[in-house]
């Protein structure tokens, strides 16, 4: 529990408040390691698209506007 509490943690933390995305493949690795199974899986999923996904806690502009239509 204190586990998944921490990556939870951590991963809310990296994507609403530091928003870098230099330490989303740090989270990844450490969430691929995890124990527990639906961590391992987001982490493996967000590996798939790193690319789009570093860029969205990197770069300040959104496309939330544009898919929201």
């Amino acid at each position: 529990m204190t586990e998944a509490c921490n990556l939870a943690r951590a991963f809310t933390d990296l994507v609403l408040w530091q928003r870098c995305g230099a330490m989303l493949t740090l989270w990844i690795r450490e969430a691929e390691q995890s124990v527990i199974g639906p961590i391992r899986s987001f982490g493996s999923f967000l590996r798939q698209d790193l690319d789009a996904v570093t860029a969205s806690l990197s770069l300040p502009w959104s496309s939330g506007v544009v898919e929201g239509l």
